[in-house]
């Protein structure tokens, strides 16, 4: 997970590895600190995540 507008961080940065277990997310109007600049957005991402891995 990385802000759209970060400088510093892009997908280009993010390691991946094979699908379905991994994957990238750019957060919408985010910069370096995502969790800070969207928090619920990040929240929701993160939960349905987690909810997904553990089916």
């Amino acid at each position: 997970m990385y802000g759209e507008r970060s400088r510093l961080v892009g997908r280009e940065h993010l390691a991946t590895g094979p699908l379905p277990h991994h994957r990238l997310v750019a957060v919408p109007r985010a910069g370096m600190r995502p969790h800070a600049d969207r928090p619920d957005l990040v929240r929701h991402t993160l939960t349905r995540f987690l909810g997904a891995e553990l089916t």
